[in-house]
């Protein structure tokens, strides 16, 4: 939540998407749109009269430190060899992952799945693998926004934050799926200590409109490559079809 102040989420419509060890999606609304049956929690934003939708994917930057720890690879060797990967795509698919190593949240709350992958094959790399846990939290993220979309909160500019934010790929991934750009703005790793600030100055008096709607400054703006995006929802599709039951139900 501070997250979103830091880059100045204030207005409706406003969605900030942080990639930390879960993500969150988080979009300003002007009226108050709860959807708790689909795992989205609505709170009041500290801008009066405004809420926050936030979707929840469990494992997110998780997902690419078990990869690195069980292939022993640095995140960064494992990111360029995911960008190779992207480059021919059309020639080999990656496998397809639904990484769900702690649950899903949003929109089916099945805190009992765990993750799958589907097409391994002795021709797979370690690259391919890093695209494809990139890939499927990317298809967790564009989830929980059609999700929040469906309750009826309404998505504008889209701002990245959080470690995966520093990953052009995955924000490109991020922008395709979605087909409008992401913004990256300068020191979005601060995110969450400018928001305290933030909140520290207009709790101090300070004019709530100069403090907490200020944009920060852009540093990247990833546009959405159309090529890509057929490409990944072609997979989405099968993505979806991958959903396992929760094994704490009977259905």
């Amino acid at each position: 939540m501070v997250c979103s102040l830091g880059v100045g989420a204030a207005s409706s419509g406003d969605t900030v998407i942080s990639i930390g060890t879960s993500a969150v999606t988080c979009v300003v609304a002007s009226e108050f749109r709860p959807a708790p049956e689909i795992a989205v929690m609505t709170s009041a934003h500290v801008v009066p009269k405004a809420f926050l939708s936030m979707g929840v994917v469990m494992s997110a930057t998780a997902t690419v430190d078990w990869l690195s720890e069980l292939t022993q690879t640095p995140i960064p060797t494992l990111e360029a060899e995911a960008q190779e990967v992207s480059r021919s795509l059309h020639q080999e698919a990656p496998p397809l992952m639904r990484p769900h190593f702690s649950g899903i949240r949003t929109p089916h709350n099945l805190p009992g799945v765990r993750g799958t992958v589907n097409g391994l094959s002795l021709t797979t790399t370690r690259g391919m693998l890093m695209w494809s846990a990139m890939e499927g939290v990317a298809f967790q993220v564009y989830e929980c926004l059609l999700a929040q979309q469906g309750a009826g909160v309404s998505m504008e500019e889209v701002r990245m934050v959080g470690g995966g934010a520093q990953s052009l790929l995955w924000c490109e991934m991020i922008a395709s799926l979605l087909e409008q750009p992401v913004v990256l703005t300068k020191h979005r790793e601060f995110a969450a200590s400018i928001g305290a600030a933030r909140l520290a100055m207009a709790a101090s008096g300070g004019d709530l409109k100069s403090v907490l709607f200020a944009k920060r400054p852009v540093e990247y703006q990833i546009e959405p490559r159309p090529e890509l995006r057929e490409f990944l929802l072609q997979r989405f599709q099968q993505f979806l079809e991958m959903l396992p039951k929760n094994p704490e139900t009977t259905e």
